[in-house]
C-alpha cells in the first residue's frame, strides 16, 4: 500500500519528461492562426520568401499563417516584438543578418540579444549578394576588376544603403582579401544608390539579387560575380568571387526562429513541418526565382549558423573600422 506514492511521483516524472522531449506529441499544436513577423515592409525580397513558406506551411500545420510586417529600424522593430512575444508557438520571426548577426554588434542598446531570446528553429534559404557594375565599367570579371583597381586605387567607388548594410560589407570583404582600394559612398537606402548606379554616378554595388536581376537581364547592369561559395542556379553563368579570390563568402541567408523558452517540442514540430515544405518542388521552384536556395536542416545547424556569423561578422566590422550603423 506505500508504493503507490510512489508510483504516483514516478508517473507524474515519466509525463514530465515525456513533455519536455522534442518528440513529444502535441496534438494540441497548433489549433489556432500563427502570427509569422516579417521585419520589413511588404514586396521585398524577404516578405517574398517568407510568404512562399507560409502558404505551404499552413498546409503542413493545419492552421493559417498570417504575415505580419513589422518594418522599421532596419529589422530592429519587428525583431524586438517576437523576443517579447509569449513562447507558446503562436509567434514566429523571419529572422537575417541585418537582425541576428549585425545590429548586436552595432547597436550597444539594442532591445534584444539573438542568442539568449530566441530559440532557432530552422535555416530556410540562403541567398546571394549580386557584385555589378554599371556598363561603362571597363570591366567584366572578378580578375579584371582587381587589375583595375590595383593599377588606379582610390579612384573607383561602390555604393550602398549605409554604413554596416549587406551592401557596404561585400565589397568591404572584396577589398581586404583582394587587397585593393575602393571607396565607399554610403547612401540613405538601397533605392537611391541603386538609381546613382543605372545613371552612372558610382560604378560598383553588391546588394540582393532578386534586387537588381531584371536589370542584368535587360543589360542595365553588368553582372561580375555572386558571393555565394558555390555558383547558383538562377545565374548559373555567373561566377563566384571566390574563383577569383579564394575563401571569399559571404551570403545572406533567412530562417525561422521562436522566442526563447518555447517548448522544445514544438520547436521540434516547426522544424519538421518546415523540413517538409522546403523539400516541396513548387517551393524550390518560386524560392530559386527569388535567387534563393532552399535549405532546411536542424535546428541545432542554423543555431550554430548564427553563432559563426556573428564571430565572421564581428571580425570583419573590427577590420573595416565599422562601429556604428547608420540612423535607421
Amino acid at each position: 500500500m506505500n508504493s503507490a506514492p510512489g508510483i504516483v511521483a514516478l508517473f507524474g516524472t515519466a509525463m514530465a519528461l515525456i513533455s519536455n522531449s522534442p518528440h513529444a506529441q502535441l496534438p494540441e499544436y497548433p489549433n489556432r492562426p500563427i502570427r509569422f513577423i516579417v521585419p520589413y515592409p511588404p514586396g521585398g525580397g524577404t516578405d517574398v520568401v517568407a510568404r512562399v513558406v507560409a502558404r505551404r506551411l499552413a498546409d503542413e500545420l493545419g492552421q493559417p499563417i498570417v504575415i505580419d510586417n513589422r518594418g522599421g529600424a532596419n529589422a530592429i522593430v519587428g525583431t524586438q516584438t517576437a523576443a517579447r512575444a509569449v513562447a507558446d508557438g503562436y509567434t514566429i520571426l523571419l529572422g537575417v543578418p541585418a537582425s541576428l548577426t549585425v545590429n548586436p554588434l552595432l547597436h550597444r542598446d539594442l532591445p534584444y540579444d539573438p542568442l539568449r531570446d530566441f530559440a532557432p528553429v530552422a535555416q530556410l534559404t540562403l541567398n546571394a549578394y549580386l557584385l555589378t557594375a554599371h556598363p561603362s565599367l571597363r570591366v567584366n570579371t572578378v580578375r579584371e576588376l582587381i587589375d583595375l583597381a590595383r593599377q588606379s586605387p582610390g579612384t573607383l567607388n561602390f555604393g550602398s544603403s549605409g554604413n554596416g548594410s549587406a551592401a557596404h560589407l561585400v565589397l568591404e570583404l572584396f577589398k581586404r582579401m583582394a587587397h585593393v582600394d575602393i571607396v565607399h559612398v554610403p547612401y540613405k537606402g538601397g533605392g537611391p544608390a541603386l538609381n546613382d548606379l543605372l545613371a552612372g554616378q558610382i560604378q560598383l554595388m553588391g546588394g540582393p539579387m532578386i534586387s537588381v536581376l531584371s536589370l542584368v537581364t535587360t543589360k542595365r547592369l553588368k553582372a561580375i560575380a555572386v558571393t555565394t561559395a558555390t555558383r547558383i542556379s538562377a545565374l548559373p553563368e555567373v561566377p563566384t568571387i571566390a574563383e577569383s579570390v579564394p575563401g571569399y563568402e559571404l551570403s545572406g541567408w533567412s530562417g525561422v526562429l521562436l522566442p526563447a523558452k518555447t517548448p522544445p517540442a514544438i520547436v521540434h514540430k516547426l522544424n519538421r513541418a518546415l523540413d517538409r515544405t522546403l523539400q516541396q518542388a513548387e517551393v524550390r521552384r518560386l524560392l530559386g526565382e527569388q535567387g534563393s536556395e532552399p535549405v532546411g536542416g536542424a535546428a541545432a545547424t542554423f543555431a550554430a549558423l548564427i553563432n559563426n556569423e556573428l564571430k565572421k561578422y564581428r571580425t570583419l566590422l573590427q577590420s573595416a573600422g565599422i562601429t556604428q550603423a547608420a540612423p535607421p
